[in-house]
C-alpha cells in the first residue's frame, strides 16, 4: 500500500480492498462519483456523497474513526476527497488506486 503522510490518507490497489471486503472488515466505502455515474453501478453497500459535497457531508454522515475508503471512477476524485477529509480530521482514510476501473480489472463486483 502506498502511504504519504503528508497527504494524510493511503492509496489502495483494488486487489487489497477487495481482500478487506472479503474479510469482512470494517469499511465504509464511499462513492465520490456525480449522481449520474452512481444510478449506473457502484460497490455493494456504499454510500453516495459526490466529491463537491464531501467536505459539507461527511461530518455528518460519517465516522471519524472508522476506516473510509473513498472510490470514483478513475482515482482522481477519490483522492480529492481523501485529502479533504484528512483535513476534516479523519484519521484512516484510504483511496481507491485506479477507481472503479481497477476494481473492474480485479474482478471486484459491482451492483446496479
Amino acid at each position: 500500500m502506498a502511504h504519504d503522510v503528508e497527504k494524510g490518507y493511503r492509496e489502495v490497489p483494488a486487489s487489497a480492498v477487495i481482500e478487506m471486503q472479503g474479510r469482512g472488515d470494517d469499511v465504509t466505502f464511499v462513492d465520490v462519483r456525480e449522481q449520474h455515474e452512481w444510478n449506473l453501478f457502484r460497490i455493494a453497500g456504499a454510500i453516495h456523497i459526490p466529491v463537491g459535497r464531501v467536505r459539507d457531508e461527511a461530518p455528518r454522515r460519517l465516522q471519524t474513526g472508522r476506516t473510509i475508503l473513498l472510490y470514483c471512477a478513475r482515482g482522481g476524485r477519490a483522492a480529492t476527497a481523501a485529502a479533504t477529509l484528512a483535513e476534516l480530521g479523519f484519521a484512516n482514510v484510504l483511496s481507491l488506486e485506479g477507481g472503479l476501473m481497477a476494481w473492474v480489472n480485479a474482478g471486484g463486483a459491482l451492483e446496479e
